[in-house]
């Protein structure tokens, strides 16, 4: 599997170049820092002059969205890592998936979209019965708050709770009373902290927690790679953590 990637300079990029295993090779890169590395890198991905068989990004918005046209052009899967995306953006994501195979999720982990089928499950058992808090903890470098992850949680619990509820980003002053229908979601950053996200179930004498914590951003680049792979045999559609782990 020859891959190529999108931010390759970036901490996942290169945490992808330091993944071991003797089922893919990567081929090149795109990037606009500068950046030492064994294979080619370019600053646009209409530069690559050489054939690949699956793209990875992990970037910003706008160089994702210009990966995912390239790869449509040059009809290539594509694995879409990126957070901070625009409404805009994910309307091209889906439309994408009716021409190449998209591989879109927030976040890579395998022990990520498992707290998530699990927050799933709760709530669909404790329905209107919790209030639940979202927190979630990154690095100080981390551009986007709240993350990706946090706001895939959100929507996932939502989409059990029939879109009934709203989400409150964080309370400042005289916020008033909690109202029933929100979802608290928080954002800490500092330090060096990969990754770590607390779902709170907050119920009368009693509470159920959540968490998941990432060591390394080693989990997320086998994730894509996983990912990655998954591609390989489809032709077209939308595709995400859950296809992978219930088809593994």
């Amino acid at each position: 599997m020859k891959i190529l990637i999108n931010g390759i300079a970036g901490q996942m990029g290169q945490a992808i170049i330091n993944a071991k295993g003797d089922t893919f090779s990567i081929v090149g890169g795109i990037d606009v820092k500068p950046f030492n590395c064994d294979v080619p890198i370019f600053q646009s991905p209409w530069e690559v002059d050489f054939d690949f068989d699956v793209a990875i990004d992990f970037s910003i918005p706008t160089a994702a969205m210009q990966m995912l046209e390239f790869c449509i052009e040059k009809r290539k899967p594509i694995v879409v890592c990126t957070t901070g995306l625009s409404e805009e953006d994910i309307r091209k994501i889906r439309e994408s998936s009716q021409t190449i195979p998209v591989f879109w999720s927030s976040n890579m982990s395998l022990g990520v979209n498992l707290q998530m089928m699990v927050c799933k499950l709760i709530a669909k058992i404790l329905g209107d019965g919790a209030d639940i808090e979202i927190i979630e903890k990154h690095h100080n470098r981390k551009v986007d708050a709240p993350s990706g992850t946090a706001l895939m949680i959100y929507n996932a619990i939502n989409e059990t709770l029939d879109n009934k509820m709203t989400a409150r980003f964080g309370r400042d002053g005289d916020s008033g009373r909690r109202q029933k229908n929100e979802i608290g979601i928080h954002a800490v950053r500092g330090g060096t902290t990969v990754g770590e996200h607390e779902v709170m179930f907050l119920m009368e004498d009693e509470a159920i927690c959540v968490n998941h914590q990432a060591l390394s951003k080693r989990v997320f680049a086998t994730g894509a790679l996983r990912a990655a792979q998954y591609l390989l045999d489809k032709q077209t559609g939308l595709y995400n953590m859950n296809d992978l782990v219930n088809n593994s």
